[in-house]
């Protein structure tokens, strides 16, 4: 929608060309776009997000370079001429620009403008996040295996959740390949992944839903055969968790595009076998206290991934393609990945 009025308005430029002097065009429109660049990055990281900051956090840079992109590709696609030159020369300027931000941004940031702001904006967790909580033993019904713990437990056992926490470096985009260490067994597991809105701590479960920006279908994958062995002596989940890649995350869904989060179902495939059908009905602890314990255990920041559990899990083998999804979801949200065996680091 944002590119349509960025559209409209070249639309309504050329008149205005025969009134400016020659290359004034290409001038005005490399400011507008690193304006508004600079202003989208600003307006979904905070105040902290100064110029200086944006051009020096590799992360919030990319962000900004996709803003840069999409206005320069339209640009040209006018006849404009934009150098390449200019982008990386607009990059200096902002690692030099200490403490500045866009007027634009100050105001949303000052609740002037934002209270009138209804749109959703996306969310971006591996460029936004920190990290990923993922619950353990989150299904109605299900229990911990008695070979895998110290002290076997049903779901029923919890008095609050468990989390493991991944970074978000253990996680890939949908479509890449779950690099599989020598001699690991892996599996799947397919879960509803919550992206968390803006930054929070010690949140209450009547608010708790306020910070949900929107969700995602990760593939929890889990190596069967490192990680359990500490876990006999209570120790955490963390070996066969967060390895590189472990983590594939499919696109981001907002939450107005998710009636009932918890009546939700998950459907897993295996070289497009299906392999299992869960639902969120059969959660223990619902997304709201799962929001309010983890905000509690760390602070959660915009991006950040909670995940909500499986209800059961299949091995994997080297070559096998995986596939999860919401079942009445647009297929454009699936998660995909296939298992490949890790380089060797030499």
């Amino acid at each position: 929608a944002k590119t349509k009025q960025v559209q409209a308005i070249f639309e309504n430029c050329p008149g205005m060309a025969g009134h400016l002097e020659l290359e004034a065009m290409p001038k005005i429109w490399e400011k507008f776009a690193f304006i508004c660049s600079t202003t989208a990055v600003g307006a979904v990281s905070g105040p902290i997000a100064t110029q200086d900051v944006i051009g020096n956090t590799p992360e919030l840079q990319q962000l900004w370079r996709t803003c840069m992109m999409e206005i320069i590709t339209l640009a040209r696609s006018y006849g404009l001429k934009y150098e390449d030159e200019w982008l990386e020369n607009r990059v200096n300027m902002l690692k030099q620009a200490v403490g500045a931000t866009t007027s634009c941004s100050r105001d949303l940031w000052a609740g002037r403008e934002a209270r009138k702001i209804k749109a959703e904006l996306p969310i971006y967790p591996l460029l936004e996040g920190q990290k990923v909580l993922g619950t353990i033993c989150n299904h109605k019904g299900q229990q911990l295996p008695p070979q895998w713990t110290k002290e076997q437990k049903k779901a029923e056992d919890f008095k609050r959740p468990e989390w493991f926490i991944c970074p978000m470096s253990s996680c890939i985009l949908s479509g890449g390949n779950v690099e599989v260490p020598a001699g690991v067994q892996m599996a799947w597991e397919v879960e509803l992944g919550v992206v968390i809105n803006k930054a929070c701590a010690n949140v209450s479960k009547e608010q708790a839903m306020d910070y949900v920006g929107g969700y995602c279908v990760v593939l929890d994958m889990t190596g069967l055969s490192i990680g359990f062995e500490q876990m006999k002596y209570g120790l955490s989940w963390t070996r066969n968790k967060v390895t590189a890649s472990f983590k594939p995350v499919g696109p981001f869904m907002k939450a107005s595009q998710v009636a009932d989060p918890e009546n939700l179902t998950l459907i897993c495939k295996v070289n497009d076998k299906e392999v299992t059908r869960d639902t969120t009905k059969l959660m223990k602890f619902t997304i709201a206290e799962q929001i309010a314990d983890a905000s509690a255990l760390t602070p959660l920041q915009r991006g950040d991934i909670l995940l909500t559990g499986a209800g059961s899990l299949g091995k994997l083998e080297l070559g096998d393609i995986v596939e999860g999804f919401i079942e009445g979801m647009d297929s454009k949200y699936t998660v995909r990945a296939k298992m490949v065996a890790a380089k060797s680091s030499l």
